[in-house]
């Protein structure tokens, strides 16, 4: 993982701690440029304000206009491949944390507050992660979860996050991903 942050140009340091077992991270200033630097056995990829890194997380619609719905999803595939993270709840083919390179000098969190009025939206799919926020990296377990539908993450086997598409982190146009996100009904 860390060696496609380096490919891509993008800040290694940006590998925070996550409490073994579960997806709290305990502390966001202490960070590692290599995975397997940070204390225990659960990690997170950080989104550092200043930094040109935006994560996808795709978990699940909501609900709503399933037409529509539809076509948020598409205008996600639309933005190409780039390296995946599939976590537990995601749908193995959709979701998943998207990684990606924001191209420009506008950081994702200048662009998603000028153009949605928040550094990190919240869409009907999942998050945006752009500002000070983290996602738990591949690798990383869960021994239990809070989802009241979720009984595996309990199991042995179960609860990984696991790299989907190992592929570079690609770079995306600033209006490409405005126009992807603002398809969707949220």
């Amino acid at each position: 993982v860390s060696q496609r942050f380096r490919d891509a140009d993008l800040a290694e340091d940006r590998f925070v701690s996550v409490k073994d077992g579960a997806k709290m991270c305990v502390n966001h200033d202490t960070r590692y440029s290599d995975p397997g630097d940070a204390p225990g056995n659960n990690y997170g990829i950080y989104c550092d304000e200043g930094d040109q890194l935006v994560v996808l997380d795709v978990d699940a619609h909501r609900g709503g206009d399933e037409e529509h719905d539809q076509r948020a999803l598409v205008a996600l595939a639309d933005l190409g491949f780039t390296l995946r993270i599939r976590s537990p709840h995601a749908d193995p083919d959709i979701g998943g944390h998207r990684i990606f390179k924001l191209a420009g000098d506008e950081t994702p969190a200048e662009l998603f507050d000028r153009v949605f009025g928040r550094k990190n939206p919240v869409p009907s799919w999942g998050e945006v992660i752009a500002k000070n926020k983290y996602v738990v990296g591949p690798g990383s377990q869960l021994d239990g979860c809070t989802k009241e539908w979720c009984e595996r993450c309990a199991e042995p086997d179960y609860g990984w996050y696991d790299v989907e598409e190992d592929r570079e982190i690609a770079t995306i146009e600033p209006e490409a991903l405005v126009e992807a996100l603002a398809v969707d009904p949220d």
